[in-house]
């Protein structure tokens, strides 16, 4: 299944990896997060966020990139 939507790729995180508990939900989390904040600078009435905002957004990036690419890698591993 493809999801149509940023909301379909979260739910089918959600669906294969939150309530499967191969992931934590801290993750799900972060992703909506950084999503609605990039929807706020993209769509809303903010145009701009300060350099310690972009800071915290990409260390939330990187932590849940990394939460990610441990699985795939045990995953692989598993194969």
């Amino acid at each position: 299944m493809n999801p149509d939507s940023h909301a379909g790729a979260i739910t089918l995180l959600s669906l294969h990896f939150i309530k499967t508990e191969l992931l934590p939900v801290s993750v799900v989390k972060h992703v909506k997060a950084l999503l609605s904040r990039r929807d706020d600078v993209d769509y809303g009435d903010f145009d701009s966020i300060t350099a310690a905002e972009a800071r915290d957004s990409v260390s939330i990036a990187d932590a849940t990139l990394s939460s990610i690419d441990e699985l795939r890698q045990q995953l692989a591993q598993e194969m």
